[in-house]
């Protein structure tokens, strides 16, 4: 061969062939200069190759991995490979199975296929990607699926996501944009399960969202709002929660810290515990039904709120914001 650079590792992962292929690296081994490895296990697919690999590593730089021809990557199925430095995961893969490429602080880059649906658990946690794009058939992120990524700026999650799992994105503690590419009626849906820490939601550590690269800030929501789906939003400015909204989860804008202006819609008849909760700097409130509003506390006590107290904007903000943030708000 005309190979004049020596200095690499030539790794050969016979997946079960039938032909001469054996054979023929022996050959070369006897007549090259530089190292080559052969080693043949029976026939399961590209991925598994790949997989059998690992432990026959010997350079310090493996240039990129590339798989295809299956349906999941298994759990655990590249955790630790320090050697990679690039993923790109081929059509016809499903589900990134629980640590797939943990620990892999020295990946830069992934690709992940469209047909990705599942991302599990630690999948990507410790990577060093400053960047990540989850494709639009994705809908479930794995409890800490990107775990410690130091190095994350800026993620786009695909607009058919309907579950973000605890702590999914802990301690990315450099990002800085949240991007989704779906409409605002979609994200309000997503389910973001949160026990004892807020990083289901990147919004908590990014103070922002972005709908197709635009910037959140006025926003007409048309659905009913589930729990934290906006909290610690600082880019949005005004909500109207129009007539498709009957309900606003819990902590939906705990500290969306810039949010002004709020108009409750005519058939919004529940605001969960602590949905606007520290939102000092409301201009206006606005209910476009202020009789049969009452609050019940945690305890379980009742006060009922006069109509004539929600008509006025800055006694409804005081209510809504402060007075009775942390009770659940209901109308008959």
């Amino acid at each position: 061969m005309n190979q004049t650079i020596k200095n690499f590792q030539w790794l050969v992962i016979d997946d079960g062939s039938v032909d001469d292929t054996r054979n023929y690296f022996e050959t070369l081994k006897k007549d090259e200069k530089f190292t080559i490895e052969y080693y043949y296990k029976n026939n399961a697919g590209k991925h598994t190759a790949l997989n059998y690999a690992h432990p026959y590593i010997k350079g310090e730089l493996v240039s990129e991995i590339n798989i295809s021809g299956t349906t999941k990557i298994s759990d655990y199925a590249f955790i630790n490979c320090q050697n990679a430095t690039a993923v790109t995961i081929g059509e016809g893969v499903t589900s990134i199975g629980d640590s797939a490429f943990s620990n892999c602080k020295n990946i830069n880059s992934v690709q992940l296929a469209q047909s990705t649906k599942t991302i599990g658990e630690s999948a990507f946690a410790g990577c060093g990607v400053s960047s990540f794009v989850i494709p639009d058939n994705v809908t479930t992120i794995g409890r800490r699926a990107f775990d410690n990524c130091s190095k994350l700026t800026s993620v786009t999650i695909g607009k058919s996501v309907q579950k973000i799992e605890n702590q999914a994105f802990y301690d990315c503690v450099k990002l800085e944009k949240v991007n989704y590419t779906g409409s605002i009626d979609d994200w309000v849906l997503i389910e973001f399960e949160m026990s004892g820490s807020f990083e289901a939601n990147p919004i908590f550590l990014s103070r922002n969202l972005y709908l197709n690269d635009i910037l959140v800030t006025d926003v007409v929501i048309n659905t009913s709002v589930k729990d934290y789906a906006l909290y610690c939003c600082d880019s949005l400015t005004s909500v109207t929660l129009g007539d498709g909204v009957t309900s606003v989860g819990y902590s939906a804008f705990w500290h969306a810290n810039k949010l002004s202006s709020v108009v409750i819609g005519k058939n919004v008849k529940q605001i969960e515990l602590s949905a606007f909760a520290s939102i000092a700097l409301f201009n206006s409130v606005t209910f476009e039904v202020t009789e049969g509003w009452y609050c019940v506390s945690e305890g379980g006590a009742t006060t009922q709120i006069s109509s004539t107290d929600l008509q006025d904007s800055l006694t409804a903000k005081k209510y809504l914001g402060a007075t009775y943030c942390y009770h659940t708000w209901k109308r008959d």
